[in-house]
């Protein structure tokens, strides 16, 4: 059993320099939104999907510390070149063989290349037998019943699709994607945004926010319906996403440990749980790739956070959810980015195994 207790340990200021929490009150958001952005910020997960506007990219962009001629926003392809272009002059990047929304196709990769921290997530998806209920979406069953997820049932959801809209359903991990819980105050002496008390732990956990957090949440749901998905206890992740979204303006569902796909202690999130769910507009947006095992064309990797506060891989990964935004079909476009599935399935086959 975990009972957390939640305690607010930042001041308004703080949460304002750290977040960036574009709210209507905040005065430099006044002169950058129009009237009826203001308007609209009031409940933005009701907003009609969209791109996002020149004046938000143009946000991001100076957060990134990115200056394109203003004709390069309409182009969403040449915006990312810039955006992850920046990210690989950097002197200091040491990203170049772990998972991040800025790296290059896994194609011409061998596993001996990777980062060695990341093995056993390399050894789980290249090399795991996986039974046929688990590939053909009957996975829940070896675990104990679930029952789908019946999207259209939901208001939201029925609007989104009769409009024929060309949002996006962005299934969010939680844990060193969004936020990052460590037992300790973290060496580099940033305070925790949240403080929770889990049995049997004598002290209460530390629980930090990813840089950009709330100015992410905002911008993301303009472009569609936010989900978070989480293998965390839903405990835990209730209390921690009723701080990070206080009034419900932009995380619409919430899935937890129980919705896991669990097989030989990997926890996969299958999609298909999300009945009635156009998988084109669909994204799995997560820090480890076991968890988009069963939909790796789906998938968007994620630096993991522990902590860093000059980490800006959300503003990134807006950047490229606005250009997944345009497209019909998100899959290929992706299958192409990162090249999952193809680099999983050479390796599988080396082994003898099955694609997935």
């Amino acid at each position: 059993m975990v009972v957390l207790h939640e305690y607010k340990v930042k001041d308004i200021k703080r949460s304002l320099d750290r977040s960036l929490n574009c709210t209507l009150e905040n005065k430099f958001c006044k002169n950058i939104i129009s009237n009826k952005e203001k308007r609209d910020i009031s409940d933005s997960s009701d907003l009609p999907k969209r791109k996002l506007s020149s004046r938000q990219l143009i946000e991001v962009l100076r957060h990134l510390n990115i200056q394109v001629h203003r004709a390069i926003l309409d182009d969403c392809e040449k915006l990312l070149e810039y955006c992850f272009m920046s990210e690989k002059n950097q002197s200091n990047n040491n990203k170049g063989n772990i998972f991040h929304v800025g790296m290059e196709n896994l194609a011409a990769k061998r596993i001996n290349d990777l980062c060695p921290s990341i093995q056993s997530i390399i050894d789980y998806v290249c090399s795991t037998h996986f039974p046929p209920k688990i590939l053909h979406g009957e996975a829940w069953n070896l675990n104990k019943s679930i029952i789908q997820i019946n999207m259209s049932k939901y208001p939201l959801y029925r609007s989104v699709e009769k409009d024929g809209s060309r949002s996006l359903f962005m299934v969010l991990d939680m844990d060193e994607t969004l936020v990052h819980c460590s037992f300790e105050i973290l060496e580099n002496g940033m305070e925790p945004d949240l403080l929770v008390d889990i049995i049997p732990f004598s002290s209460p956990w530390c629980v930090y926010f990813r840089p950009y957090l709330q100015l992410f949440l905002q911008y993301a749901s303009y472009l569609g319906d936010l989900c978070i998905f989480t293998a965390s206890t839903k405990t835990y992740a209730e209390k921690v996403l009723k701080s990070i979204d206080p009034n419900g303006k932009y995380i619409r569902y919430k899935l937890f440990r129980e919705h896991c796909t669990v097989y030989k202690k990997g926890y996969m999130k299958d999609l298909r749980i999300f009945e009635g769910v156009n998988m084109g507009k669909t994204v799995l947006i997560d820090n480890s790739l076991i968890s988009s095992t069963l939909q790796l064309d789906n998938a968007i990797p994620v630096d993991s956070w522990y902590g860093n506060p000059n980490d800006k891989e959300l503003l990134k990964l807006l950047v490229l959810l606005n250009k997944l935004y345009c497209l019909d079909d998100v899959r290929p476009y992706l299958a192409r980015r990162y090249g999952f599935r193809q680099w999983a399935n050479y390796h599988r086959a080396k082994d003898s195994l099955g694609p997935i």
